[in-house]
């Protein structure tokens, strides 16, 4: 009855598609299209787009966990 949240799902992409700095943030380079120059997230070199994404949710390694009490359970 009260809301939930899962953060970190990644539930319709790969997570790690592009790559990252080491603060997480996206890193960029810069492509031509048109003549018009664009800043465009790096594929991160271990992507393979050829493979079917399963959502982490549909993975037997990941499970969603509650932090910090802030989930109300019932114990019998």
């Amino acid at each position: 009855e009260t809301a939930g949240l899962v953060l970190g799902g990644a539930a319709f992409y790969w997570n790690d598609q592009f790559e990252r700095n080491e603060f997480g943030g996206l890193v960029y380079e810069t492509v031509i299209d048109g003549g018009e120059e664009l800043s465009v997230p790096k594929l991160n070199p271990d992507y393979d787009p050829t493979l079917e994404y399963v959502p982490r949710d549909s993975r037997d390694e990941w499970h969603v966990i509650g932090l910090i009490g802030q989930v109300f359970v019932r114990i019998d």
